[in-house]
């Protein structure tokens, strides 16, 4: 290579340095530049050779390399412009959906759901369907809970209903996670007798996972009460409930007795292999019992100053011998369910 092809080499690579052009991208600019060159120089020969001086040559240099750097300049643009092509947008930082999936997740459609390792999941619309068998139906034919399986495949997820049932359905969405425990869902096809166009799986909505702990489940809060009494009765409690700041989930189921079920878990098996279970109790206004049966061995949990409107629900921990609460003395639920 000549001293005048290497400037324009040279030239090359610092004109497209930072475009994300490779070596091999510089190498083919300049073979198809010093060609060009080559091949007006012929046409512009004249017929018969003229001797020409020094000054005469070192004219025709200084045109040849300005003629180069005008083109190293146009290939520079072209460059820039083939580079900096719209992209997709980045993907946020963060784990990929089947990676995260696992656990409970909170819907804005009226629907929760947990989702397993071993492929099945759970629906819920109300509190007792993290307690009842899968399949429980309530008045009216309403569902209570149900299980069925479910799919990932890079951004796609498809969930089943009711499977091997007359209301059978298999519903498949496009998942875009905005942050880590933060997905939305938008309907792709829906396969099966069961499905409606009315029913809530049937449309966009978004889930966000509320445990195990996600970033998005820690910054949920609760929505505004406009009334909050002292806690009189465990009906007051009949909900899922999150603990703010934390992954752990409390579901108390509704009766009209002097004792209920209740589960609290902050590992995303609060339905399968709760970290505790028992039952729970009002021994006067504003303090709540926690008598666990399962393990047998934790003893009781007592709080205090218990208050609670639609959205939410504050007590204040008086004892907690198993570390229920993430360390927590004073307790902010919110309503997830």
């Amino acid at each position: 290579m000549s001293i005048d092809g290497s400037q324009v080499r040279d030239g090359l690579t610092t004109y497209v340095k930072g475009l994300g052009m490779t070596s091999s991208d510089v190498d083919r600019m300049h073979q198809n530049l010093q060609a060009r060159l080559d091949h007006d120089q012929a046409d512009r020969k004249p017929k018969h050779q003229l001797q020409l001086g020094p000054d005469a040559g070192a004219r025709r240099r200084r045109r040849w390399v300005a003629g180069i750097a005008a083109v190293a300049v146009a290939a520079a643009v072209v460059g820039a412009i083939w580079v900096r092509r719209p992209q997709p947008p980045p993907r946020p930082a963060g784990p990929a959906l089947s990676e995260e999936i696992i656990g409970v997740w909170r819907g804005n459609a009226g629907i929760s759901m947990t989702f397993r390792a071993d492929g099945t999941e759970r629906f819920f619309t109300i509190p007792e369907g993290l307690l009842f068998t899968w399949g429980a139906f309530g008045p009216n034919e309403r569902l209570l809970t149900d299980t069925g399986r479910y799919r990932v495949n890079e951004d796609t997820l498809a969930m089943s209903m009711l499977e091997g049932t007359p209301q059978a359905c298999e519903y498949t969405f496009t998942a875009a996670t905005q942050q880590e425990g933060q997905v939305d869902l938008t309907p792709v096809s829906q396969v099966g007798p069961g499905c409606s166009p009315g029913q809530a799986l049937a449309q966009p909505f978004r889930i966000v996972r509320i445990s195990p702990a996600s970033p998005a489940g820690l910054a949920l809060t609760a929505q505004p009460d406009a009334n909050v009494t002292p806690v009189t009765s465990t009906n007051d409690l009949h909900g899922v409930w999150l603990l703010q700041g934390t992954g752990v989930v409390l579901v108390v189921s509704s009766s009209y007795g002097n004792a209920v079920d209740y589960r609290i878990d902050q590992r995303g098996t609060i339905d399968t292999a709760a970290d505790n279970a028992g039952s729970i109790t009002i021994p006067k206004i504003g303090q709540i019992q926690l008598k666990s049966l399962d393990p047998p061995t934790c003893a009781d949990t007592t709080l205090t100053d218990a208050a609670a409107g639609d959205f939410s629900f504050t007590a204040t921990v008086l004892t907690d011998p198993c570390n229920r609460f993430a360390g927590q003395k004073t307790l902010h639920w919110l309503r997830i369910q």
